[in-house]
């Protein structure tokens, strides 16, 4: 069944724009988490009612235009600000408006761009795919990672339930018999402030990579927005990935 999202405070800008902001996730490796480091093994927790990540894709379970409001796909281009050590200054996420048959499905491609001021410092493609109930599925990377769901026995992963809850926790993939990413939802009912204003009502997932083991990372949704922001490490350590804008693709 589709997912309906109940009527909720929204994304409070500062700065009104036309059309408002919507923004999406570009794949795990959108919270900056490195490339070269050996996959470990992580717990993948449980989501109700389904087995994550999924040894097989259903196209059926696919069909149709179903909506998550925390990972909402909308076709436009988002920027981020990253402040913190690193050479990272500005990460760019662009959503394609077509899907691309993907893993046996129809999948929406978005291509993450990151900068340091005007050199970049990386870019990757994510593929996205979200079922009939509104979960939002990995079904393949190009990039540091490079797999695609049901080949070599990699497997798609949960980026976002349809509805997330606190304890919930899943992998957003299967590579090489390891899982690169583990998500935990740590909170529901969150708020915060960020470059666009003040946002509220956000999901909070908090994730573990390989790349960083024992390093503490919060990513922060907002309902009918997607992400806003992400958090990582503390005190001279800590880095801050930010929304600042969004363009939808006309």
């Amino acid at each position: 069944m589709p997912v309906t999202s109940p009527p909720r405070p929204r994304l409070r800008s500062a700065r009104p724009r036309a059309g408002g902001v919507r923004v999406v996730l570009a794949a795990a490796a959108l919270a900056l988490s490195g490339c070269g480091s050996a996959p470990v093994t992580i717990d993948t927790g449980g989501v109700d009612g389904l087995v994550v990540p999924t040894p097989g894709i259903a196209p059926g379970d696919f069909e149709g235009d179903v909506v998550n409001p925390w990972f909402p796909l909308t076709p436009g281009t988002a920027h981020y600000r990253v402040d913190g050590p690193g050479n990272a200054t500005a990460v760019e996420v662009r959503t394609t408006a077509e899907s691309t048959p993907t893993a046996g499905v129809d999948a929406v491609k978005v291509h993450r761009v990151v900068r340091s001021g005007e050199d970049v410092v990386a870019e990757d493609t994510a593929w996205f795919a979200t079922d009939r109930a509104g979960n939002v599925w990995l079904v393949g990377e190009t990039g540091a990672s490079t797999w695609v769901a049901g080949a070599d026995g990699a497997e798609a992963g949960l980026v976002m339930p349809a509805r997330p809850r606190r304890g919930d926790g899943f992998a957003t993939a299967r590579v090489d018999g390891e899982f690169p990413v583990r998500l935990e939802v740590i909170a529901t009912d969150m708020a915060t402030t960020v470059a666009t204003g003040e946002a509220d009502h956000l999901v909070v997932v908090q994730a573990r990579t390989a790349a960083r083991p024992g390093v503490e990372e919060k990513w922060y949704f907002a309902p009918d927005t997607g992400l806003v922001l992400v958090e990582r490490g503390s005190g001279a350590d800590r880095v801050r990935i930010e929304l600042v804008d969004f363009a939808a693709t006309p």
